[in-house]
């Protein structure tokens, strides 16, 4: 054993050099940026936004180029992985799983980050104003994402439980959880059918994947962990306002979802929009009352209020309308991408839809036209390669279009699972979700109410819920960012 340990030694020093040696290699040879308030001595790319569009278009320069640099911005410092919103939601994966580092990824590719939030843009001056002060720009790439769009509903978005950040999926964990550990005890019997139903409002691939992983869940622990409730007293309904699911699929696609789902017992409700709220009850379609303690909202985006004060025409969903190389057409050195983009592929067709695929391909575009115009060459026209549509539907369970053909079923879902590990940002990322996947088969499920998330459980005596828009207001007043 003596023997082996002392063997293994300079084996270990030597990987720890060559690792040392590596990280050296991979360190930037960037010089600093100095005061990002004014131009710099070489062209400055800022990228607003860390999404899929942001990240991809600033990585694309910062490699490509050499001639620029490049300063990203966002009010957060980390990549957040939405398309696994879900799964935190629901005890899947844990959120530091779908998280990555920005300021990893700036160091190791000589971009500079920002932590700040977006106030406004001064266009005649180019430069973008954040919290953290004004940044001067030859080129800026708007990729700021969106927000959810409650349609006008004002009630409705002060109850409803919407999936855009980690501490909206927490507080959805918690709402779901407090209500069966609530129900698990209620005898009341209006009280536990309030307490155990769960409307998903939005019939699109996020409420479907949510429904179906929802329904896995309380098949998983309703009659064990909570031995008071019984499964078939569990309702769960996606409440749709038209008259289909997944409405940028096929048809035959739609079918099979709606089917796998309705055999998992989730209710699919079509023609039923949600109109308004009555009492502690919500109106469905043309006053249907729905009874229900906690509501969740999976039923569109809408771009960020800030693209108002961009130039540039708008859609009524608040997206910029782009020209064929993503720019605003008067504002040439304006690139917008991803979710506030409205880039219409062909006259007379639909802005392509705000899906990561999308914002990829468009921050890749992004990249090559800023490095066509630092060398003095045309931007070229961004064209959308369509790589086909995958939603999951519980355990086992997903269907897929991929190269004009409908895959359903085990094939599909590990299909969807391949596709969204090489999707995630990272080895130790991809690792981990692959572990929470994993130990599903051999652990119980993490059903800890996290009584520091950002929401209230269900309504308990003397408690009430906090408002979505009073709690992110709270959350901003408190950041050292607005002080």
């Amino acid at each position: 054993m003596n023997r082996l340990v002392r063997a293994a030694i300079p084996v270990a020093a030597a990987i720890g050099v060559a690792s040392l040696i590596a990280r050296l290699r991979r360190a930037p040879t960037r010089s600093p940026l100095g005061d990002l308030r004014r131009p710099g001595s070489r062209p400055r790319v800022v990228v607003l936004g860390a999404g899929f569009g942001g990240l991809s278009a600033a990585l694309g320069i910062a490699r490509g180029s050499g001639d620029a640099d490049v300063v990203l911005v966002d009010q957060h410092n980390y990549h957040l992985f939405t398309p696994l919103l879900y799964q935190v939601a629901v005890g899947l994966v844990d959120s530091n799983s779908i998280t990555y580092p920005l300021r990893a990824v700036a160091y190791r590719n000589g971009i500079r980050f920002v932590l700040g939030e977006a106030q406004g843009f001064d266009v005649d001056g180019k430069r973008l104003l954040t919290s953290a002060g004004a940044i001067a720009y030859d080129y800026l790439v708007v990729a700021m994402g969106s927000v959810t769009n409650f349609y006008g509903l004002s009630e409705v978005a002060e109850r409803a439980l919407p999936l855009k950040t980690v501490g909206d999926a927490d507080a959805i964990r918690n709402v779901v959880l407090g209500a069966l550990e609530l129900g698990d005890v209620e005898r009341d019997a209006d009280r536990r059918c309030r307490l155990l139903t769960f409307p998903i409002v939005g019939g699109g691939p996020t409420g479907l994947e949510l429904a179906g992983a929802l329904s896995a869940l309380v098949g998983d622990v309703a009659g064990r962990e909570y031995p008071g409730i019984r499964p078939e007293e569990i309702s769960i309904q996606v409440l749709e306002a038209g008259g289909r699911v997944l409405d940028a699929m096929e048809p035959a696609t739609q079918e099979i979802a709606m089917r796998r789902l309705r055999e998992r017992g989730v209710e699919i409700r079509l023609n039923s929009p949600l109109s308004g709220v009555s009492g502690n009850d919500y109106l469905v379609g043309g006053g249907q009352r729905l009874e229900a303690e906690a509501l969740i909202w999976a039923a569109g985006v809408r771009g960020s209020p800030l693209l108002e004060r961009l130039p540039g025409q708008r859609t009524r969903d608040n997206r910029v309308l782009v020209d064929a190389t993503l720019r605003i057409p008067d504002h040439q050195e304006i690139f917008v991408i991803g979710d506030s983009a409205a880039c219409i592929p062909e006259p007379g067709a639909r802005p392509l839809p705000g899906t990561a695929p999308v914002a990829i391909q468009q921050g890749t575009s992004v990249a090559r036209n800023v490095r066509h115009l630092l060398r003095g060459e045309p931007a070229s026209a961004f064209r959308y390669r369509h790589p086909g549509n995958l939603v999951a539907l519980g355990r086992h369970a997903a269907v897929a279009e991929v190269l004009g053909l409908v895959v359903d079923g085990l094939p599909a879902w590990l299909l969807w699972r391949a596709v969204h590990l090489g999707w995630l940002t990272g080895l130790r990322n991809r690792l981990q979700v692959l572990l929470d996947w994993s130990l599903l088969y051999v652990a119980p499920r993490q059903t800890e109410w996290l009584r520091s998330a950002t929401r209230l459980p269900p309504r308990i005596p003397g408690r009430r819920f906090t408002s979505v828009a009073s709690e992110r207001n709270s959350e901003a007043n408190d950041s050292p960012l607005s002080k």
